[in-house]
């Protein structure tokens, strides 16, 4: 019985990100880490996180646990390279046929309006017209 207990509060704790992802329906903001990594919370206990691991970018999708105040990675999770993280996207589209023939339809993200929000700014009209104006003298 006591572990019917441990998983309705896991279970709990999951359900409250999800309700938190459900109101804006844009799925998780992205976050950063004490140690300058960015990283995208899951569900209470795993991460989606871009870190460096000697000069190398790395894709990690861990849990993590709490410990002393702290937010500390477990040893559950994998952590790929970019070229192994260009592989598992590749093989995406296949994944979600086959889930949709086993008649779970999961929705795509709307991937150009994430690139519309990383936009930088554009240099406004005046800065741009105000260096014509000195190279002419």
């Amino acid at each position: 019985m006591a572990s019917s207990r441990k998983r309705k509060g896991s279970d709990a704790g999951d359900e409250e990100v999800s309700a938190k992802k459900s109101k804006g329906s844009v799925g998780p903001e992205k976050q950063t880490d004490d140690d300058g990594n960015v990283f995208w919370e899951l569900s209470a206990k795993r991460r989606l996180q871009i870190s460096e691991y000697k000069g190398v970018t790395m894709v990690n999708i861990r849990e993590y646990y709490q410990k002393d105040g702290k937010t500390l990675p477990g040893k559950a999770g994998i952590n790929l390279p970019i070229d192994q993280f260009k592989t598992f996207l590749s093989v995406l589209p296949q994944v979600f046929r086959e889930l949709k023939d086993k008649g779970v339809e999961i929705e795509l993200p709307d991937f150009a309006a994430a690139r519309s929000e990383v936009k930088k700014p554009k240099r406004s009209n005046i800065e741009e017209t105000s260096e014509e104006d000195e190279g002419e003298d």
